[in-house]
């Protein structure tokens, strides 16, 4: 498992090595890869049919440091990607999506915790979103945990698991190669 969640900045390389070898994306695809599917994640790409065209998020990051009224960098991890492009780019980078349990492990440490940190709740210390607001004033959201949305992928240090992973109890999502049965959903 990587240290960091993967960023913009390292998404973006791929894309650039899918443009530059027309048959990788084939090479790297998982089986069960719908034909023809892009990896460019859902908002990244400029949307062009607009008048005058409305810049994706990676232009955003890139350009401006803002998407949708909270700071947004090249060092912020990427989003939008669904499972297929999770595991084209592990594979691009030759590694393997960790299962769910090697997930939990990396996570909570060989004590189980319920936190990488430990069993209490301390908000401060991930980027949960429990103090997201899609209110477009700068100064609001972002009290608990100093981020309105998402953080950069090395941030904050105190989100750091016992194997020295960070972001796994806050930022964004990460994707498994399994899943997990999850004990508050019916069978």
């Amino acid at each position: 498992i990587s240290k960091y969640e993967v960023s913009i900045y390292e998404y973006k390389k791929f894309l650039d090595a899918l443009d530059a070898d027309p048959g990788l994306a084939a090479r790297i695809a998982h089986p069960s890869q719908p034909p023809g599917k892009s990896h460019v994640p859902k908002g990244w790409a400029d949307e062009t049919q607009l008048e005058p065209p409305n810049p994706g998020y990676f232009n955003r990051a890139r350009k401006w440091g803002q998407y949708q009224g909270a700071p947004l960098s090249l060092d912020s991890p990427v989003f939008g990607v669904d499972w297929f492009d999770a595991y084209a780019y592990a594979n691009w980078k030759g590694h393997k999506l960790p299962t769910e349990e090697q997930w939990e492990k990396a996570a909570r440490g060989q004590q189980g915790w319920k936190y990488p940190w430990g069993d209490e709740e301390e908000l401060k210390r991930a980027n949960t979103g429990a103090d997201f607001t899609a209110n477009p004033d700068k100064d609001k959201g972002g009290e608990q945990d100093g981020f309105k949305r998402s953080s950069p992928v090395n941030q904050p240090a105190s989100d750091k698991s016992p194997y020295g992973v960070v972001g796994l109890a806050g930022n964004v999502s990460e994707w498994t190669a399994t899943l997990a049965e999850d004990p508050e959903m019916p069978g």
